[in-house]
């Protein structure tokens, strides 16, 4: 398996795990279910047509999810999340289109700490990968097994005040993948940035959120500081502040509106 494709692959899943950090969390959410469609500007206002995806997401009172569909776009796909009694993820299953594709196995220690994960896809593949932590509990090195006795790949994170990086080497210790995420003092994601053998940088990406913490630019820049792609985002909120209508622009013209459900416990 494509190395970049399973880093994707587990960032999807942490993105997946930690979606509800993005809601208030004064009020506890049930599900959350999102329709995403074209947009189209009429005798000056903004309408919806044509549906292109959508998806569900359930959660326990605690906040974490057990459940993920997503409708439409390149991959249905279905999810579900199984925890063991002290709220520890232990399971994992996704299925495309109705067909198996993977089930993920986590490991925990006493306190939490995911010290190992075991992947088995549909093809009869199989990946194990160990994770070390500091005495702060901070992961600092995922290392791969495709064979599940011969390591061939691992990343290094390191944290530094509000910069987290994580370095991709072969085995034999040839740079391979680099990234660096920048944080605000309120935790959120302000710039991102990837370069190829750690030298060469291959996009930019920095973040603009309102006072409610969501989204309002992106913009991201290649190796010569030329803007590739920039989004600007508009919302409507719900009496509990979380969003419940998102407009996302493109060179100042609306490109997708997604209309967004939350039930309450």
């Amino acid at each position: 398996m494509n190395f970049q494709k399973l880093k994707a692959f587990i960032l999807t899943s942490l993105i997946l795990l930690t979606n509800s950090c993005i809601l208030n969390k004064e009020h506890a959410i049930r599900s959350v279910s999102v329709k995403s469609y074209l947009a189209e500007v009429e005798n000056n206002k903004i309408h919806k047509w044509d549906q292109i995806s959508g998806y569900v997401e359930v959660y326990n009172e605690d906040g974490k999810l057990l459940y993920f569909k997503k409708d439409g776009g390149l991959a249905d796909e279905e999810k579900k999340l199984v925890y063991d009694s002290s709220g520890y993820l232990t399971n994992e299953f996704l299925t495309k289109y109705g067909q198996f594709q993977y089930e993920k196995k986590y490991q925990n220690d006493s306190l939490g700490q995911c010290y190992e994960e075991h992947i088995y896809r549909a093809n009869g593949d199989s990946t194990k990968i160990k994770n070390t932590y500091n005495s702060n509990g901070e992961l600092i090195k995922k290392l791969y097994y495709w064979d599940w006795e011969t390591p061939h790949l691992y990343t290094n994170f390191q944290s530094d005040d509000n910069e987290k990086t994580e370095k991709d080497y072969k085995i034999d210790g040839t740079r391979w993948h680099l990234v660096k995420r920048n944080f605000d003092k309120k935790g959120r994601l302000i710039r991102y940035r990837e370069y190829k053998n750690f030298t060469t940088q291959e996009r930019d990406t920095k973040y603009t959120y309102n006072k409610k913490n969501d989204l309002i630019k992106e913009i991201t820049y290649d190796s010569s500081r030329s803007v590739i792609e920039e989004s600007k985002y508009s919302y409507e909120y719900d009496k509990n502040k979380n969003w419940i209508k998102k407009i996302m622009y493109r060179d100042e013209k609306p490109i997708v509106i997604d209309e967004r459900k939350i039930e309450y416990f």
